[in-house]
């Protein structure tokens, strides 16, 4: 009968009311604090798994991360019921979506809230929107914190919001209870196999976000939008069609066909280096589009978000006259302005990102590609001479650097990412383990014609090593190489 004051998985945080829920993670376990937080004052207990000694406080539940999740969204009075909140899950383009579609939406006179890898910001569309956003530990937050960034974002006047959601955000459950509105599928190519072990069990976490957290959804109007060029994409959206046809399902591809008033052709790109332009057609709509973005990869992104709003019942028009206007996404072929030469700072880490990125830039360059990549430690291994392979057969020069080791020797990810690259004719191969000396020698050495590539980190403002992050921006070292600050 005690009455529960506030709610917490951290041991840390209780306070006297508090009920704390123990949540068994890589690197502790929640039960083995809960003496600590009982002397602290916590009322009650949460836990999972085999039974602990009889004792009123503790309450022994299925599942320890979905009661979080449920418990969270009620402390914080269900923000998701409010406002439309939208979730985007896929391998890449998961942070430029977010950031198109909050930018975009703001200028439509609806403040959004953006959660993900840049960290969380209600987006207004002002000046303060290029401020630093308050940072996050993880891309998806955990279900207490996106229950509370929700809560306050709904009280200082979000209109919207948009949530990156990522697999292992779905696995440990940190997204379960959000009464999502709409969901995102982007693409999935390799990545995170260290977790998942496959390619269909990856495939598999991305479809709880459709297929459990969307249909469970309170939501009455839900809504998808589906890049079905990607097969997986393609079997999400049959699936969600046949099995939950009160949800909407829009679909979009350069290879499709448009079959239904949902289902979208992306067409007539047109792809440089200041901005891209593409039309949107289905059997009902056309929508022209022209956006200060780069890559052809970001007329993807941008579709995704252009077709969520068009959802929620914003007119084409005026979707087109404000995504016009939104600035660049941080660190995503982030220009480095300089009149003399190219360079470009990219956050593609994956195998999939990398070689778009390069099949992008390689064309424009009337001289060399010039890519300077690394890979992280302590993730899926078996990616890294896949990268080297790429960086190999699209680059003509590759600079080999560290990335984030974190607690591995950046010499033996090194020597992982150089079985892929034995030895193409014309391709010159350069190893620099100080990402500092492997930019600097990528600026020296690029000439008027060249494009240098900066690929991995894009807006990280941190190297982490050992453990500890160290501040490092790609950006500021290619300013600095330039003599720009």
């Amino acid at each position: 009968d005690a009455e529960m004051m506030s709610l917490t998985a951290d041991s840390r945080a209780v306070v006297p009311g508090a009920l704390f829920v123990a949540i068994k993670g890589e690197k502790s376990d929640g039960r083995n604090y809960l003496e600590q937080v009982f002397q602290k004052g916590a009322v009650a207990a949460l836990y999972d798994g085999e039974p602990l000694p009889d004792d009123p406080r503790l309450i022994r539940v299925e599942n320890a991360r979905e009661s979080l999740a449920h418990l969270a969204s009620m402390f914080c009075r269900h923000p998701s019921l409010t406002i439309p909140t939208i979730a985007v899950t896929g391998t890449s383009g998961k942070t430029s979506v977010g950031w198109i579609f909050a930018q975009t939406a703001a200028r439509l006179d609806t403040p959004t809230l953006y959660g993900g890898t840049l960290g969380f910001r209600v987006f207004r569309g002002g000046p303060a929107d290029l401020e630093p956003m308050k940072e996050l530990s993880n891309t998806t937050m955990d279900a207490l914190s996106n229950q509370e960034v929700l809560r306050n974002s709904v009280d200082v006047g979000a209109r919207a919001a948009i949530l990156e959601a990522t697999s292992q955000g779905m696995v440990q459950k940190r997204t379960r209870h959000i009464d999502w509105q709409g969901a995102i599928f982007t693409n999935l190519s390799r990545d995170h196999l260290d977790l998942h072990g496959t390619m269909k069990a990856y495939e598999e976490a991305k479809r709880v976000l459709f297929f459990e957290e969307l249909v469970q959804s309170a939501q009455e109007k839900k809504f998808a939008v589906i890049f079905t060029d990607d097969e997986s994409g393609e079997r999400i959206a049959n699936d969600l069609r046949v099995a939950h046809p009160r949800i909407r399902v829009f679909t979009f591809g350069r290879s499709q066909k448009a079959n239904g008033p949902d289902d979208f052709i992306l067409g007539e790109l047109e792809a440089g280096l200041s901005n891209i332009q593409f039309t949107l057609s289905s059997a009902a709509e056309r929508i022209r589009i022209s956006t200060p973005l780069i890559g052809e990869h970001s007329a993807q992104n941008a579709a995704c978000a252009v077709l969520s709003l068009f959802a929620l019942g914003h007119d084409p028009k005026n979707i087109a006259t404000a995504i016009a206007e939104i600035p660049a996404v941080p660190g995503r072929l982030e220009p480095v302005i300089s009149s003399e030469k190219a360079i470009y700072i990219d956050y593609a880490h994956k195998p999939d990102g990398l070689e778009k990125v390069q099949q992008f830039l390689k064309p424009l360059a009337s001289g060399r590609l010039i890519t300077v990549f690394g890979c992280g430690g302590d993730r899926d291994k078996g990616k890294r001479p896949l990268m080297g392979q790429i960086v190999e057969s699209l680059a003509d020069v590759g600079i080999v650097t560290s990335d984030n080791p974190r607690t591995e020797s950046p010499d033996a990810i090194i020597e992982d990412i150089l079985q892929g690259m034995p030895g193409r004719a014309g391709f010159q191969r350069i190893v620099e383990a100080d990402r500092r000396k492997a930019i600097i020698a990528a600026i020296e050495m690029a000439e008027r014609d060249d494009i240098v590539l900066i690929a991995g980190k894009g807006h990280e403002p941190y190297q982490e090593i050992n453990g500890v992050k160290h501040h490092f921006s790609d950006l500021e070292e290619a300013k600095k190489a330039l003599g720009l600050e």
